[in-house]
Order: C-alpha cells, then sequence, then structure tokens
C-alpha cells in the first residue's frame, strides 16, 4: 500500500517510477513505496499525486498506455504537489 506519511517530496522526486498513462490526465507510478496517481496539468490536471491503495487492473479497466520508466522529477517536474490522502477518497 503506498504511503507518504513518512515520504518527503525531495525523495519521491528522486525516485524512479513506472508510468501508465489513462488517456485522459491521469498517470499511476509504480514505485518501491507503492502506486500513486499524478494528475497531470499537461493534459488539464492539477498537478497532484496520490497514493493508489487500488489493484493496478482496476483502474486501467480496459486498458492503459505504457509510458516506460523515468524518474519522477524529471518526467513529472519538481512543482507537483505530494498529497497523504489516497486516490479515490474526496
Amino acid at each position: 500500500m503506498a504511503t507518504t506519511s513518512r515520504l518527503t517530496k525531495e525523495t519521491f522526486l528522486n525516485e524512479m517510477g513506472e508510468f501508465t498513462w489513462d488517456f485522459g490526465h491521469l498517470f499511476v507510478i509504480q514505485t518501491r513505496f507503492g502506486m500513486f496517481v499524478w494528475s497531470d496539468p499537461g493534459y488539464g490536471g492539477d498537478n497532484t499525486v496520490r497514493p493508489y491503495e487500488g489493484r493496478f487492473k482496476d483502474f486501467f479497466y480496459p486498458y492503459g498506455r505504457d509510458k516506460g520508466i523515468h524518474n519522477i522529477g524529471t518526467y513529472c517536474g519538481k512543482d507537483i504537489i505530494l498529497l497523504e490522502k489516497p486516490f479515490g477518497r474526496d
């Protein structure tokens, strides 16, 4: 399960992550700290990153697009907003 309670923004930005796109403004980032959802401002999102507690296959039903493994700070930029509240719990 992903958590940001002990994860600093600096540590997160330096982490490598496997990115999968939902063909909208959301990306799931799989890391050693768990899964996170990034709302990409380049596609109309708000640049937040939230932990994702669900299953990968449930998020991408029926499919998502693999965008590769990248340094999170390089791919997302340094201005992300790292939130503790899990994605989908609004």
